[in-house]
């Protein structure tokens, strides 16, 4: 995967992010689709401004990044298994 600086003022297109960052056309649709990606169309073109692209992948990081510590806050909170809370 080759890697790409996107420019908070650049203007990005669905291949140019299918190809750099390794996602699929399918991610993009979904994420347009559930609103969290802004885009806008000319003609038939889908259209990035990169500061809306690199808004939506810190979103999706702290979204990842927040189930992460529920995850580990649960198994650090319960008891292993087979042994008794305390009274």
């Amino acid at each position: 995967m080759m890697t790409l600086n996107i420019e908070p003022n650049g203007i990005y297109d669905d291949g140019a992010l299918v190809l750099a960052m390794g996602v699929t056309h399918a991610t993009l649709a979904r994420a347009r689709r559930d609103g969290h990606l802004r885009f806008a169309r000319e003609g038939r073109q889908i259209l990035y401004l990169g500061r809306w692209i690199l808004d939506w992948i810190e979103r999706s990081a702290a979204g990842r990044i927040a189930r992460m510590q529920e995850v580990v806050g649960d198994a650090i909170a319960a008891p292993p298994a087979g042994s008794e809370a305390p009274p």
